[in-house]
């Protein structure tokens, strides 16, 4: 049986574990609170921050979700007025996604809620200054060329 690397996996294993309880954690704060979950709330940053009409590949590839996820994410986020999409001109198979006002709305009350639940989690969790140590970190695993 070959040998893992006991800190490359405990490594992992923190991560994994990190990452599961601060998404359990912020996902309990934003249903409480009645706003998006956090995938919603990606996409709706997303569609803000980059401020043009988008394609369900453009969402797909920056989210990092996989193709049924952003599919059944966009179903939701119509649904529910966050969202329009529209038929690309040249292309009716291509429909772009645009930000509606309410999801709009929703996104800046969402991300109250958002900062506050960060903040309270990180700061039970990290002293100052840890946070950007971390960010320095990881940013070495969240690189495609590697």
């Amino acid at each position: 049986m070959a040998k893992v690397n006991k800190t490359n996996d405990a490594a992992w294993t923190a991560l994994h574990r990190a990452f599961r309880r601060g998404n359990t954690y912020l996902e309990a704060r934003l249903k409480s609170a009645g706003a998006p979950d956090l995938d919603t709330l990606a996409a709706l940053r997303l569609l803000a921050d980059k401020g043009v009409d988008l394609s369900a590949k453009q969402i797909e590839k920056d989210l990092l979700l996989p193709q049924y996820g952003v599919s059944r994410l966009l179903d939701r986020m119509e649904q529910d007025g966050l969202i329009a999409r529209n038929a690309l001109p040249a292309d009716k198979r291509i429909k772009l996604v645009r930000l509606s006002k309410k999801g709009a709305e929703s996104l800046r009350a969402a991300l109250t809620e958002y900062e506050s639940a960060l903040a309270d989690f990180w700061s039970a969790r990290m002293r100052p200054g840890q946070s950007s140590r971390l960010c320095d970190l990881l940013a070495h695993l969240d690189r495609d060329d590697a």
